[in-house]
Formats: C-alpha cells, sequence, structure tokens
C-alpha cells in the first residue's frame, strides 16, 4: 500500500484553531445559561432535570422526550412570521408533527 504524504495548509490550522476557541466559548455560555435557568428551577421548587444535547434542535427535543418518558412538551415560539418560519424552518413546527408526546407551544409575550 502506498502511502500519500499528509500536507497540513496555514488556514487549515487557523480554522481548526479557531473552530476549537469557538466550541469551548460556546460550551462555556450554554453551561452558564443552563446554571441561571437551574437556579430559577430550583429557588420556584419545581422538579427538573436540565439536559445539553446537540443536534437539530426538533429532532433532539423528540428524541429526548421519548428517551426520558416525558408526559408533555411546552415550548416557547418566537413568533416569526410565515415567510420567515416558512425559510428558517420551525423547532415548534417540527415537534408538534413529530413528537411522540403532547406539545403546547407557548407565543412570545406581547410588548406594551
Amino acid at each position: 500500500m502506498e502511502k500519500r504524504p499528509v500536507v497540513m495548509h496555514p488556514y487549515g490550522m487557523a480554522f481548526r484553531n479557531n473552530y476549537k476557541s469557538w466550541l469551548g466559548k460556546s460550551q462555556n455560555e450554554t453551561t452558564e445559561i443552563l446554571e441561571s435557568f437551574a437556579n430559577t428551577c430550583r429557588n420556584r421548587k419545581y422538579n427538573f432535570k436540565l439536559i445539553s444535547e446537540i443536534g437539530k434542535a426538533g429532532e433532539v427535543i423528540c428524541h429526548t422526550a421519548n428517551k426520558e418518558n416525558a408526559s408533555h412538551i411546552v415550548m416557547g415560539s418566537r413568533g416569526l412570521g410565515t415567510v420567515r418560519r416558512t425559510l428558517l424552518g420551525s423547532v415548534s413546527d417540527y415537534c408538534l408533527h413529530h413528537s411522540p408526546v403532547p406539545v403546547s407551544v407557548v407565543p412570545p409575550t406581547s410588548s406594551p
């Protein structure tokens, strides 16, 4: 079997380093947000379990609901318009159509 030389381009290394930096920052922000949310839940004496997963949001939510034997999913809506929601997709729409359990979508509060 013939061995081929591996050539590493300097831009490739820069991209890899930037990606690692971004990923670390993203994980730290996720941890901070989850901890803040956990504190709110503890203060209100909720029975809760926080889970952090990587993947397409709708698919992860439906899979996790099934895996955790959830009885209901309650999620918020950002209130995007029809065109924007069609172009970007909608996590709540995905969950409504693919969830193994009932889903409640809470609309955003209206501004005064």
